[in-house]
């Protein structure tokens, strides 16, 4: 993991019951409690399933029991696990995909479902005009959306990895796309001048997912999870 972000995903029916695998019993009191107000059961699943996903990522790579893996919260309220504190995770989901983010320095990700909305009302309220240029300097539709959603992810993705939210909005931070990269954007921040590396992929044809990481260069390494397998760590 030196210098890789594993993402692990996984895609459910968004139709099927929640906790379809009797997951629910394997996280904890405070996250049952949190995950239990959900009314919508997709919702309740895409919060289990993160979390379990995390769980399953700690008690793979550093031999952890289940319960051993002790999700907390920083003063920013970003999660980690107690006593891995330098192992940064960030979580997302949307639709009928969950996607988990774990690497050696802080991170944030984000996927989002493509939709057809108005991206030039919404741009105009919550991008830069160096971000508009880049999404409205082509004819082609189908392609103003991706990019319409490859900035977005990258937003969503860098204020994750602040910790920060969308309190602040997202103009204080600009993303730019270096031409000559494929599926690498660069964000800076327009008041400290910092630059972090974002990068962003299509899954499947409706969804993109970006990753954001304050490394000058890192790998993304892939991980499909099967759910209906996920029990069996936990014996």
């Amino acid at each position: 993991m030196e210098n890789a972000i594993e993402v692990r995903f996984l895609k459910f029916d968004i139709s099927e019951k929640r906790d379809a695998y009797n997951l629910s019993k394997y996280t904890s009191e405070e996250k049952r409690k949190k995950i239990n107000k959900f009314k919508n059961d997709a919702d309740y699943n895409r919060s289990l399933y993160a979390d379990i996903m995390i769980r399953q990522f700690f008690m793979e790579k550093f031999s952890l029991t289940n319960e051993e893996v002790k999700i907390v919260y920083d003063s920013l309220g970003k999660p980690y696990v107690e006593n891995y504190g330098n192992v940064y995770f960030s979580v997302s989901h949307s639709g009928s995909y969950v996607m988990a983010a774990f690497g050696l320095k802080p991170i944030g990700v984000d996927v989002e479902e493509l939709r057809n909305m108005d991206f030039k009302g919404l741009a105009s309220r919550y991008f830069d005009h160096l971000e508009e240029n880049y999404i409205f300097d082509i004819d082609d539709k189908d392609e103003i959306m991706k990019r319409f959603y490859e900035i977005w992810t990258v937003k969503e993705s860098y204020t994750k990895l602040l910790g920060a939210g969308l309190s602040r909005g997202l103009k204080y931070f600009v993303v730019e796309k270096p031409m000559d990269k494929k599926n690498e954007f660069n964000v800076k921040n327009k008041s400290l001048g910092e630059i972090y590396l974002a990068k962003s992929y299509g899954i499947d044809k409706n969804y993109i997912f970006s990753v954001c990481s304050d490394r000058p260069s890192f790998d993304i390494l892939l991980n499909k999870i099967d759910i209906s397998k996920t029990k069996d760590i936990f014996k």
